[in-house]
């Protein structure tokens, strides 16, 4: 029998325990008694040479550790709604009647993680329910439209609620699922299949003589923007003038949002650009409805309220990357007689423009700068009186791209003349970057009587790999993002 040594750890006591249940051996007497007289061990070190390296706690210091942790717990209840206290003292804050101890948001429809409903079954349940169970109905409907995946589902479900007369009514009071089905769609399926099934759906509702849904009207709005298609949005615009829905701020700003006006060019990835002559259209009338009167167009300009700045803001964006300078000019003088600058109000958020004025009169100048009326952008600024250094440092080289204008309007200075050197700087390195070389300053160029050698190019690209990037048909000098064109190549002159 085989006799260890006893053992006050617990991983040693479970492994002796199992070590137990196996067959035993034999052993002598004595060397049982002698085991038994030696002092036990921990993890096979003898505990009387283990040294704990904590003391063991009083209990004076356990109630001070409860006492710290109780008032640490006290002081966390109390600033649990610190961020609530924070957002109400701000210049947009939440409604004063706030739950605090919870917000109740609108509870949104789920996703449909099932598998598809075939379509029989679909057809089945409706006719299924033909009492008065509607709130019924609209959930077969949700729950079919959230499988959708294409057009033409969207399509069968559609040729079904209308061959309906008591089911074709509540298609209307689920748009938010049709929306998500067909935003769901974008995954298969381009923007234009996705508008053409839009503007399907709305004139089925037509025919049938009901009212389709205002959000499906503003979805067919933005699709149509996305498309850039010059009937898709003369169509939906003179839905919004029969009052087929509201055109509120919001809509007016995310249907310019979706002309892909920005300077990064993201939203030409999937779309392209729109044509200069058709978004002009949009913007500020129709060519077969130049000779009707201003109450019948229904252009985008018809719903600008220049009173508010959530609409100017987006509107001279737009007029901006369709270079109308003469529009612009025009929007200028009405908006120097309007209530925000003439007397102006400060901005509550912190900003470098302080009042109203400041900030429109900015937002002019830089989108006539960009637009490419400098002569006019320089007037802009003279009347606004504003620094030239509050102005960006790219509308800065805009405007000093006719420099002797500067001394005209009183604003040549040393600054002034600091940035014209500092923007051909940048424009030569432009140059040799495009033909894959940059400068590189000798060491001792500057030193004292060695202006021989001040520096030297280096190439970092191949002269075939610049020349092949210089012959692109899609080249430019200068990036035009959110700009839209005639022909690809109008900003060079060809045809």
């Amino acid at each position: 029998m085989v006799i260890r040594r006893p053992s006050v750890c617990l991983s040693c006591r479970t492994r002796q325990l199992v070590l137990s249940q196996r067959r035993m051996g034999t052993t002598t007497k004595q060397r049982m008694i002698a085991l038994a007289r030696e002092p036990p061990v921990l993890c096979g070190i003898p505990i009387h040479s283990i040294q704990s390296p904590l003391p063991h706690p009083s209990l004076e210091t356990v109630d001070e550790a409860l006492r710290k942790a109780k008032l640490a717990l006290d002081e966390l209840v109390q600033l649990k709604d610190f961020r609530l206290k924070t957002l109400s003292r701000l210049s947009n804050p939440w409604p004063i009647n706030i739950n605090v101890g919870g917000h109740h948001r609108k509870e949104k429809l789920p996703e449909a993680n099932a598998g598809p409903i075939p379509h029989a079954v679909f057809v089945q349940r409706l006719k299924a329910y033909r009492g008065s169970d509607d709130k019924e109905i609209r959930r077969i409907l949700r729950e079919q439209l959230l499988r959708c995946t294409e057009p033409k589902d969207v399509y069968r479900i559609v040729a079904v609620v209308f061959q309906t007369s008591h089911v074709a009514p509540h298609l209307a009071n689920v748009s938010e699922a049709m929306v998500r089905a067909f935003y769901r769609c974008r995954e298969k399926c381009p923007d234009p299949a996705i508008l053409r099934a839009i503007t399907n759906v709305i004139r089925r509702f037509q025919i049938h003589g009901l009212a389709a849904a205002p959000e499906l009207i503003r979805l067919g709005m933005k699709f149509a923007a996305r498309c850039r298609s010059l009937k898709g949005m003369k169509y939906y615009l003179k839905l919004c003038h029969e009052g087929s829905f509201e055109m509120n701020s919001n809509v007016f700003r995310a249907v310019i949002a979706k002309f892909s006006v920005g300077s990064r060019g993201l939203g030409e990835i999937r779309n392209g650009r729109w044509k200069r002559s058709e978004l002009a259209q949009v913007l500020i009338g129709f060519d077969d409805m130049e000779d009707a009167p201003i109450t019948q167009q229904y252009h985008l300009g018809t719903f600008l309220d220049r009173s508010e700045w959530q609409y100017l803001h987006g509107w001279i964006v737009a007029l901006s990357r369709c270079r109308l300078t003469t529009t612009i000019w025009d929007e200028w003088k009405i908006w120097k007689q309007t209530e925000a600058r003439v007397h102006p109000r400060i901005l509550t958020c912190a900003h470098h423009l302080h009042t109203t004025r400041e900030r429109g009169d900015y937002w002019f100048i830089e989108q006539m700068a960009y637009a490419g009326g400098i002569e006019q952008a320089w007037s802009m600024l003279e009347e606004s009186r504003l620094p030239f250094d509050i102005l960006r440092q790219e509308v800065k080289h805009l405007l000093l791209d006719r420099f002797e204008l500067a001394g005209k309007h009183g604003y040549w200075n040393d600054g002034v003349r600091e940035e014209l050197v500092q923007k051909l700087d940048t424009e030569l390195a432009k140059i040799e970057n495009h033909f894959g070389v940059r400068w590189e300053p000798s060491k001792n160029g500057g030193a004292e009587g060695n202006y021989d050698s001040p520096g030297h190019h280096v190439h970092f690209r191949s002269q075939e790999q610049a020349l092949e990037l210089l012959s692109a048909e899609d080249w430019r000098f200068n990036v035009d993002y959110g700009f839209p064109y005639e022909t690809p190549f109008d900003e060079l002159g060809a045809e």
